[in-house]
């Protein structure tokens, strides 16, 4: 794998770990103390652990894309994936905008996170189109 793409998948990787194991211990915190941005999964606590589930495999995908960062095989494999985990990302932000973003004020941080997938998004497939021409 070129360097850029190894570069590219650590950033990746280091970028969704923070953010999926930040936001799972933010909703742990939501569900139970009724603290913080989750603060709402104290009273919604049927949707609580799939919100919980989901942040920590964000936070999974995240170490997976480390460690594929190390390593020379399926490049192409990996940017891939990274693409889609930012693409999905983008697409649910867009679909649940207003009863996220807007109902909690926070339409800033959504449009830079938002842009942060897209942008990652971007670069990985930019790095696969580079692969595929060597």
């Amino acid at each position: 794998m070129s360097h850029n793409g190894r570069t590219i998948l650590l950033l990746d990787g280091l970028f969704l770990s923070l953010i999926g194991f930040g936001q799972t211990i933010n909703s742990f915190i939501g569900y139970k103390f009724a603290l913080g941005g989750y603060k709402i999964l104290n009273e919604l606590t049927f949707a609580s652990l799939g919100i919980f589930e989901m942040n920590f495999m964000i936070g999974l995908i995240g170490v997976i894309l480390v460690y594929a960062s190390r390593t020379e095989k399926k490049k192409t494999f990996w940017l891939t994936i990274s693409i889609l985990v930012h693409s999905f990302i983008v697409l649910s932000n867009i679909i649940f905008w207003s009863d996220v973003f807007v109902v909690n004020g926070a339409q800033f941080t959504g449009k830079i996170v938002t842009l942060l997938h897209i942008f990652l998004a971007l670069i990985s497939f930019y790095n696969v189109k580079l692969q595929r021409n060597h």
